[in-house]
């Protein structure tokens, strides 16, 4: 099978903490009548969520004609328990590890399927290119017409070697591509899982959540949080 890169590695974790943090956004407002990408995301001491839907000025007509009222839409805010954040979070993650596992075993199979094409092309292109040189080389091989529709065959052939090659290397960097973003993914759900399996207290456990939920949503200023995690990942290693 061809493979290759589809994006440099830091674009490919770029676009896989983009894809986290869309799972989580939306995991976690699915049930509530907002657009995840209209809302602001806040983690309260404690680890809830608060979903902050921002004012907004509407204009409505009057009934004089010609004529516009303006009003503004309160903020709204809707808080998600912690518990509930993010066990959504982790079930909408594994959702999507099954997702890019089927794709990428999808993309890999298409691959191996244009290699095997673009083999066999290659063959064949090679046996009518010998045949046409000998029918060049030797007088009396083969007629005109016959000279013609060999050039005109192997010409085609060498088209198509260039056409399967190309979608094979295509398929190939979309299943490295799959497969990469699935290895960001799996090791962030692992995080996850492991904030469950590992015996803590509860203060400690609600405090890993809330780091966790603060990352899959993508507010940057949790770096010194995602620190301190690591350090409680690897005491209880």
């Amino acid at each position: 099978m061809i493979t290759g890169y589809y994006r440099t590695s830091s674009s490919v974790q770029s676009h896989c903490h983009a894809i986290i943090s869309s799972i989580a956004r939306h995991a976690v407002v699915y049930d509530k009548v907002v657009e995840a990408s209209d809302v602001h995301f806040k983690v309260e001491a404690g680890g809830n969520v608060v979903v902050v839907e921002p004012e907004k000025r509407e204009q409505t007509a009057r009934r004089a004609p010609g004529k516009l009222a303006s009003h503004t839409k309160q903020e709204r805010r809707i808080v998600v328990p912690r518990q509930v954040a993010y066990e959504r979070i982790v079930e909408a993650t594994r959702e999507k590890i099954e997702q890019l596992e089927k794709l990428a075993v999808q993309s890999s199979t298409g691959a191996r399927r244009w290699s095997q094409a673009c083999l066999l092309i290659t063959v064949i292109a090679a046996v009518n290119i010998t045949i046409t040189v000998l029918a060049i080389l030797l007088p009396g091989f083969a007629a005109r017409s016959l000279l013609l529709m060999l050039v005109i065959t192997s010409l085609l052939c060498l088209g198509l070697v260039c056409l399967f090659f190309w979608r094979a290397r295509v398929k190939g960097m979309q299943t490295d591509f799959y497969y990469s973003n699935l290895q960001l993914i799996e090791k962030f759900y692992k995080i996850q899982k492991a904030s469950v399996e590992l015996d803590l207290d509860e203060t400690t456990r609600s405090l890993l959540q809330e780091i966790i939920i603060a990352r899959a949503l993508g507010l940057t200023n949790e770096q010194a949080k995602e620190e301190t995690a690591e350090q409680l990942l690897t005491a209880q290693d």
